[in-house]
């Protein structure tokens, strides 16, 4: 699943914000391959439910005969990519995560950056 993605230029530098809603730090990881940033992270859903006792769901009822509790685990997989253009410093990146937003910072390098050069009079 692709996440909701919104890349913004900060004084020259890129900020990348991603929405992983549910998934943890732990569970999100950063590369960068080939000139691009490469996010993934898995979001994991623990659930209870009640099986009859020939295989087939009965949903969350509770309390029939013949009903045995099953425990079951699902995995949503997100997964974004984005170049890093020439005049950025993939090696500096740095990234937080709060609340299921994950926050990719990359920076400009310094060679790159403008430089305002005086003009004087002759």
């Amino acid at each position: 699943m692709a996440p909701f993605e919104d890349h913004v230029d900060e004084n020259g530098d890129i900020h990348l914000t991603v929405d992983m809603p549910g998934v943890r730090k732990e569970d999100a990881s950063i590369e960068v391959k080939d000139g691009e940033v490469i996010i993934k992270g898995t979001r994991h859903r623990h659930s209870a439910r009640r099986v009859k006792e020939n295989g087939s769901d009965a949903g969350e009822k509770k309390g029939e005969s013949g009903n045995a509790p099953r425990e079951g685990t699902t995995s949503l997989q997100y997964f974004s990519r984005f170049a890093v253009p020439r005049n950025y410093d993939a090696t500096q990146i740095k990234a937080t995560h709060e609340h299921g937003v994950l926050n990719v910072f990359i920076p400009r390098r310094p060679e790159s950056k403008p430089i305002q050069i005086p003009i004087e009079s002759a």
